[in-house]
C-alpha cells in the first residue's frame, strides 16, 4: 500500500478505520442510494421504506408523527439496514473538511443568518464550507463594491449572530433570526 505522509488519516468517531464499514447508525456514513452523508439529512430511509407521504402532515415533514418525533422504529432500522446492505454500503475514507476558498483543513465552524450567507456567497459558494476569515474577506469585498440591501442584517447583527452561535445562545439567535426558529 502506498504511503501518503501528508495525509493524516484517522478513524471515524464510530470506531471504523479507513476502508472499514461504519458501525450501524453512524451519522457520518454515506447513503448508498443518494450518496449524501446521513448527517446531511438524507431522506432515503423514509422514502424507500414508504414512510414519507403527502397524506401525513407537513408539520411532521410528511412523516408519521411518531417517526418524526422518535426516528425509525427498530423494525424500520432493520429493514433500512438490509436495503443498504443489498445496495452496497460505502466504506469509511478519511476526508477532511476544507475551506472551499483557501483550502485550510478543518476550519473552525461558524454560522451567520441564512439571508447573509446566501447574499455573500452567491451560487458558487452557497453550498460550500468556508472558514470565517474567508467569509469576512468576501463580505468586505462585496460591501466595498456594492450598496448593502436594506433587507440584509447589519454588520453588527451579523457579528452578534456569529458570537451567539459560537456561545450557544439560542435566545439571541432566535432574536436575530426569528423566522428560522418558527415551526
Amino acid at each position: 500500500m502506498k504511503e501518503y505522509p501528508h495525509a493524516k488519516t484517522q478513524g471515524c468517531e464510530c470506531g471504523a478505520e479507513e476502508g472499514q464499514l461504519h458501525k450501524l447508525g453512524c451519522r457520518w456514513e454515506y447513503c448508498p442510494f443518494c450518496e449524501s452523508q446521513f448527517v446531511e439529512g438524507c431522506d432515503c430511509p423514509y422514502d424507500l421504506l414508504g414512510l414519507k407521504s403527502r397524506l401525513h402532515s407537513p408539520m411532521f415533514d410528511h412523516l408519521p408523527q411518531d417517526t418524526y418525533e422518535r426516528g425509525l422504529s427498530p423494525d424500520h432500522e432493520d429493514r433500512w439496514f438490509k436495503l443498504c446492505e443489498a445496495k452496497g454500503r460505502i466504506p469509511y475514507i478519511y476526508t477532511p473538511q476544507l475551506c472551499a476558498r483557501c483550502g485550510i483543513q478543518w476550519p473552525k465552524l461558524f454560522m451567520v443568518q441564512d439571508s447573509v450567507w446566501s447574499y455573500y456567497t452567491g451560487p458558487g459558494l452557497c453550498d460550500k464550507l468556508l472558514c470565517e476569515e474567508c467569509f469576512r474577506e468576501i463580505r468586505t469585498a462585496v460591501d466595498r463594491h456594492n450598496p448593502r440591501p436594506e433587507w440584509l442584517p447589519s454588520i453588527v447583527e451579523v457579528e452578534e449572530y456569529i458570537k451567539a452561535w459560537g456561545e450557544g445562545d439560542k435566545a439571541k439567535l432566535m432574536e436575530l433570526e426569528p423566522e428560522k426558529f418558527r415551526k
